[in-house]
């Protein structure tokens, strides 16, 4: 079993421009993911606060309890990423050497 280069776009960057326009271009990428995650969490809540307000039309929800929700979900991403993060570890010698 073949296993392509790890790194995606940033390696193909990196290996056709150099390494120091590659480094760069790299964490123009790790920027622009963590703010496009910070914004797809964002979103999200706002998602859930509509769906909630339509469905209990007499509570009223501010901008405070869409702090909230981001909170929470802030914290389920990161227990369920550690918990894939860990299946993984504990697995990964057996999908390697298949």
């Amino acid at each position: 079993m073949v296993l392509p280069a790890p790194g995606g776009a940033y390696y193909l960057i990196s290996r056709s421009l150099g390494p120091e326009f590659g480094g760069a271009i790299g964490i123009v990428f790790s920027l622009a993911n963590a703010v496009a995650a910070a914004m797809y969490v964002v979103g999200f809540a706002e998602t859930i606060r509509d769906i909630l307000r339509v469905r209990f039309p007499s509570q009223f929800f501010c901008v405070c309890e869409l702090r909230v929700s981001v909170i929470f979900l802030r914290k389920y991403l990161h227990m369920v990423t550690l918990a894939v993060l860990e299946v993984v570890l504990k697995r990964r010698t057996s999908w390697l050497n298949e």
